[in-house]
């Protein structure tokens, strides 16, 4: 390689250079097992270490309370647009779900996520091209809902939650994708949070949850199997054959 090119695209992102030559060291070795981490069984203790491994560098680097699970999930941050009032619209008997709309990814959630609950945009900046963040008063939050849910960082409109809703009793939910591990962030007000691991964590295609464990449980009946974050808490994240390259590059 003449020159490294630094890619600042809003899809796959760019990892550290003692990363990418770690994979290339190993890839047709790893661990002395003989085989690539693209082939290891993701049942094999080796790779159980891994996942450990992730999930406590995650605990150390956020200071995340004991009573939150963290999973890894497939099909990146936006499936979660779907899976979260999957799993946590049941918590309202209205299946009420708040959103805030800043940007177009805020907007996508949202729109994703009608279907499964009674989708609530309370405040929106889309009249004036997402220019800010729009305010958000306690009035504006109903207290029987089941969660409210925001976009913590909006790249493409350049704005940033400095100071996050306090919501009361209702489940603070945010899509950190963005800028995750970006900045020092309390994760003990939020109910969960999730991102792609495009942006800071490793390649794309497999997302990170990080839920309060009392919200686990309130899965609707047609939840699939893989989008129930119950499921996938019970079984470590492993309930169907994981990625195990995006785990090890974390």
């Amino acid at each position: 390689m003449s020159q490294q090119v630094y890619n600042f695209g809003a899809g796959p992102a760019m990892l550290p250079v003692p990363v990418m030559e770690r994979i290339r060291e190993e890839f047709l070795d790893f661990q002395g097992m003989g085989v690539s981490v693209i082939e290891v069984s993701h049942r094999a203790k080796q790779f159980e270490k891994v996942l450990l491994d992730a999930q406590e560098s995650f605990r150390q680097l956020t200071n995340l309370p004991d009573n939150y699970k963290i999973l890894f999930v497939h099909g990146g941050a936006r499936m979660q647009f779907s899976a979260l009032p999957m799993n946590l619209a049941g918590r309202s008997a209205s299946k009420k779900c708040l959103y805030v709309e800043t940007g177009n990814f805020a907007k996508l959630a949202n729109k994703d996520a009608k279907g499964y609950g009674d989708i609530q945009v309370i405040a929106s900046s889309a009249d004036t091209k997402y220019d800010r963040l729009p305010a958000i008063t306690p009035e504006m939050i109903d207290q029987d809902a089941a969660y409210l849910h925001i976009t913590t960082n909006n790249t493409l409109y350049g704005s940033r939650y400095s100071q996050f809703p306090d919501a009361g009793n209702v489940p603070l939910i945010a899509d950190q994708t963005s800028e995750i591990l970006s900045r020092v962030v309390d994760y003990s007000k939020f109910g969960c949070i999730y991102a792609g691991l495009q942006k800071n964590l490793g390649p794309s295609g497999t997302a990170i949850v990080v839920i309060r464990e009392d919200l686990l449980g309130h899965a609707s009946a047609e939840t699939p199997v893989l989008l129930n974050y119950e499921q996938c808490a019970k079984d470590n994240s492993l309930t169907n054959t994981a990625n195990t390259f995006a785990r090890e590059d974390q």
